[in-house]
């Protein structure tokens, strides 16, 4: 995966302001990388969500930034098997937030 250089990095967090933090095992997301890039295209288009490298204690991990934290709940419930950088998974019951 690509590293960001910081210009892109500031503009991405700029441009969406909610970040998502995604361990990435040491084998890779696989066929999954693949999966979330087409669900992001499809569900938001090409310049509706942003993507890059991101670092995490002790992990390799990779940011996903949206415009809201609904745009970042529907993400991890198309995809509950991720894992959050922070080393714990997202609970199912993420989608009925009280925050709504």
């Amino acid at each position: 995966m690509p590293r960001r250089n910081n210009a892109t990095a500031n503009d991405a967090d700029r441009k969406f302001p909610i970040r998502v933090k995604v361990r990435v095992p040491p084998t890779g997301l696989g066929t999954m990388l693949v999966e979330i890039d087409v669900w992001l295209t499809s569900t938001f288009g090409d310049e509706g969500y942003g993507h890059g490298s991101a670092t995490a204690a002790g992990m390799d991990a990779t940011a996903y930034h949206f415009m809201s934290i609904d745009d970042a709940q529907a993400f991890l419930k198309a995809f509950p098997k991720l894992e959050l950088a922070a080393g714990f998974v997202p609970p199912a019951s993420l989608a009925e937030s009280r925050y709504r």
